[in-house]
């Protein structure tokens, strides 16, 4: 058994290994929560024995020297850590050291403190001289940074100059990348035959760290701000206040930005940060807690390296490392065969991960993957778990894509346009048809046949019930109570959802059929411009090319796709069962959103934001998901949340946006 030297000695050279390649090369060899681990198993023994603390133990410093290349700068005040907690006892046991430091035995109003996200980006501080942008300094070692002003100006979101501010302004918040530029990044990178990031947090490190800032600039990165450092007179009395002045000078603040009174409130807001965090556009690593009056910061000071009056409570792991047993090849409904890697079961953001996404024989060979080898494990958007790097390179077989689908056994063959593989069995692939069955009843896929569920289509199918699309209306009552747990009751109603299902409308009719690349918006598009089925199979790959926001992709998909025998037939055996839809007549709507992209975002009473959407069509328009610098109208609704304040952050940098309430849209419908 190792004495406690020998581990401290261990410890620390491992975790300025790490350190080291995180920070200075930005190639991580561990997850976060394997070094935070190593991390606290070194304090609690330095703990128990503070004479054997060694000098350049990573406890006795605050973050890692700067990257060398760039120009030194000294912080005006240094930029310390945070010690961690990790769950509800953690936070309340802090809270009450606190209030027992500053002589009171509760969380009283007089000691609110301020909770608020942890982004996970890269540290910075601004200084403003005179309310002119002087110095952008990432937070290095805590005491000197690296100065990266020229790349710092390229984020919009960060004021070059502030009326009204005091001589000497010292702005603390996180560089990010957000989620919508991470993956819009990624897929051009992809497109253009370059390599993706790993991960929003290295890609806002490295988009600061880059000597040409067009470089940075292409990355789209975004600041909030969360707090001063020196200033030559205070902004105001307590911390929420100094950061709505900060808001008044132009800064982005977080909107999960609270004062708590109590420690319920405290851990009640921790819990929900947990829960919305994959609905934010950018990543979070946990909540920041801290006292929220200065004075009484000044009162408490620090300890070392953290101060006294602030703590992160950490959120569970999101990313963790394994071991990459073997890969598995599964079929989707359009025939791609995609790998999926066996992992060594991990627990990672509250579930245990055993299989990840791999993408394609691409990803593998850009991430040099062999089974055997030591890789890190997260979880995208907090559902999907993926590998994101290998860690270690330990493993000896090589990685190679199967000859024959391990659905139906037919040849498998490589797209000629993309790097990914298909399954040539097309109908007498299980996957295949089950899979575009289950998209054709769905919500997503428009037909909402919302009692014919993923299994029960499993199920029938297994049986010969359901081969083809138009097998569905086939179905009857007896079909389904033959099934093991199905009742005369349950199987009536999914007959009626099936019969419900066949007064629909051409565009999702459309949509429901899964052809490949095309979506909602094209299935759209293709109902407007044809007017009727009839014109969408006779149309040429000129006039599928010809629409707007088509490529050569998807008009050479849809022209293939309306071309085959088998699929026709299927479509006409669909009609012929009863489905129907009326006429699409032109648009008697005013056309007040021609050529105007149109956000729609909260609850209305008079129309659902489906319907909405149909009628900004309708008007000219085009409905896109998410806010940009190029979105003409916000349609704002109860409850609009983020939306609506990105964009009014927009109108207050000048950009043309109107926000128009439900009211004043029907007005301009007429």
């Amino acid at each position: 058994m190792k004495s406690p030297q020998d581990l401290i000695v261990e410890y620390v050279a491992k975790l300025n290994k790490w350190s080291h390649a995180y920070w200075v090369n930005d190639n991580p060899l561990v997850s976060d929560a394997t070094y935070d681990e190593v991390f606290h198993e070194l304090k609690a023994l330095e703990s128990e024995h503070p004479e054997l603390i060694l000098p350049h133990s990573p406890t006795q410093r605050v973050g890692e020297l700067p990257v060398s290349g760039f120009q030194k700068n000294t912080h005006p005040q240094p930029m310390l850590s945070l010690d961690n907690e990790f769950n509800d006892d953690d936070i309340a046991s802090f809270v009450a050291k606190t209030l027992a430091a500053l002589g009171d035995s509760k969380c009283e109003l007089q000691y609110q403190f301020v909770c608020e996200p942890k982004l996970d980006g890269l540290a910075m501080s601004l200084v403003y001289l005179n309310g002119q942008l002087k110095t952008a300094t990432t937070r290095g070692d805590g005491e000197v940074g690296e100065m990266v002003l020229h790349s710092i100006k390229t984020i919009k979101s960060i004021p070059l100059f502030i009326d009204n501010a005091p001589e000497f302004l010292e702005v603390r918040g996180e560089v990010f990348m957000p989620k919508r530029a991470f993956f819009e990044f990624n897929e051009k990178a992809v497109a253009n035959g370059k390599k993706p990031l790993v991960n929003c947090r290295n890609a806002a490190a490295g988009g600061v760290r880059q000597l040409n800032p067009k470089i940075t600039a292409e990355r789209n990165l975004d600041f909030i701000t969360y707090g001063v450092g020196k200033v030559s007179e205070p902004l105001a009395e307590d911390h929420l206040a100094s950061l709505l002045v900060l808001r008044e000078f132009g800064f982005k603040l977080s909107e999960d930005t609270i004062a708590c009174n109590t420690t319920e409130e405290i851990v009640a807001h921790y819990h929900k940060l947990i829960e919305k965090r994959a609905k934010l556009d950018f990543d979070i690593d946990g909540m920041v807690i801290k006292l929220n009056s200065f004075k009484e910061q000044e009162k408490l000071g620090f300890i070392t390296r953290v101060p006294r009056w602030a703590t992160a409570a950490k959120f569970p792991a999101e990313e963790k490392d394994t071991i990459l047993k073997g890969v598995k090849f599964q079929t989707a409904r359009t025939g791609q065969v995609t790998p999926v890697a066996d992992l060594e079961t991990v627990f990672v953001g509250g579930v245990n991960v055993s299989s990840a996404s791999l993408h394609n024989m691409d990803e593998i060979a850009r991430l040099g993957l062999k089974i055997g080898d030591r890789v890190s494990v997260f979880r995208a958007g907090d559902v999907v778990p993926a590998v994101g790097a290998v860690l270690e390179s330990i493993g000896t077989e090589e990685i190679k894509m199967v000859t024959h689908c391990p659905s139906c056994n037919s040849l498998v063959k490589k797209d000629l346009d993309s790097a990914n593989y298909r399954c040539t069995g097309q109908n007498s692939c299980p996957e295949q048809v089950t899979g575009a069955i289950i998209h054709y009843a769905s919500r997503d896929g428009r037909m909402n046949i919302s009692s014919l569920g993923d299994k029960l289509i499993e199920k029938l199918h297994a049986v010969g019930k359901l081969n083809r699309l138009s097998d569905i209306y086939k179905l009857t009552k007896e079909d389904i109570m033959e099934l093991d747990g199905y009742l005369e009751k349950s199987s009536q109603k999914v007959i009626d959802a099936i019969n419900a299902s066949k007064t629909t409308t051409l565009p999702k009719f459309l949509a429901s059929l899964g052809i490949r690349e095309v979506g909602r918006s094209a299935s759209i598009t293709m109902a407007k411009h044809f007017k009727s089925l009839d014109n969408i199979l006779n149309a040429s790959y000129e006039d599928f090319l010809a629409l707007p926001d088509f490529g050569t992709v998807m008009a050479t998909n849809a022209k293939e796709y309306f071309s085959s025998p088998d699929n026709i037939e299927v479509i006409n055996e669909i009609i012929e069962s009863g489905v129907n839809w009326p006429e699409i007549e032109e648009s008697n709507l005013p056309q007040v959103f021609k050529d105007k992209t149109v956000v729609i975002t909260g609850s209305f009473t008079a129309f659902s934001r489906e319907e909405a959407k149909d009628k900004v069509m309708a008007a000219g328009g085009k409905a896109s998901g998410s806010i940009s610098a190029k979105t003409h109208y916000l349609l704002a609704g109860e409850k609009a949340g983020s939306k609506l304040s990105k964009a009014q952050d927009l109108q207050s940098k000048g950009k043309p946006i109107q926000i128009i309430s439900e009211a004043e849209f029907l007005e301009m419908l007429g």
